[in-house]
């Protein structure tokens, strides 16, 4: 296995996190969707424009780093026993989806700015404790940042990892729901 896989961490995600973390909750602490609801723009747009952008950053962010790095990669270390490069890039994908769910929720739930990133927090390591439990790591949103590395040598990989990635898609269109519901009863 090559050496730059097997320390594979996903540390950008806690950046994603901080960068996102008050996308809801700082936009009614100071106002500014006051004007805009009272306009006309109805609430679950907010939400719906949040998520969108957080997912085209999620996927810019994401496809930047995968470029970067198979670039690096092939260049200095030129491999053909890894065939299934962009097959193990998906699960990373849909594992942003369940993400940026969890943090949109987090913010309309919160108060403060903090609040949604401490609930983001605590969820991710509620799930990388899930984790640690052998009959539950299939069906683990976790699983999807964590074992995505054995399908580049493995297609059917892939799917071992469908049960997790079915409950992440899952749990993102419950958590948008749940976000939107929030907002519709949130006072500004």
């Amino acid at each position: 296995m090559d050496p730059l896989l097997q320390e594979h961490h996903p540390d950008g995600i806690y950046v994603f996190a901080l960068m996102l973390g008050s996308c809801v909750s700082q936009e009614i602490q100071q106002g500014t969707l006051v004007n805009l609801v009272t306009k006309g723009l109805p609430r679950w747009t907010v939400i719906v424009g949040k998520a969108i952008v957080g997912m085209l950053l999620w996927i810019w962010i994401t496809n930047l780093a995968f470029l970067v790095t198979l670039a690096y990669t092939a260049y200095y270390f030129p491999d053909t026993r890894s065939p299934h490069v962009v097959l193990a890039f998906l699960p990373l994908l849909v594992f942003g989806l369940f993400f940026l769910s969890l943090i949109v929720f987090g913010s309309t739930l919160a108060t403060n700015n903090y609040g949604g990133l401490l609930l983001t927090i605590v969820v991710m390591a509620l799930l990388y404790l899930a984790q640690m439990v052998k009959s539950w790591q299939h069906a683990n949103p976790v699983a999807l940042i964590g074992d995505n590395m054995k399908i580049l040598f493995n297609s059917d990989a892939l799917t071992k990892l469908m049960p997790a990635m079915v409950i992440a898609v899952v749990a993102a269109v419950v958590l948008f729901f749940a976000a939107i519901k929030l907002l519709d009863r949130k006072k500004l």
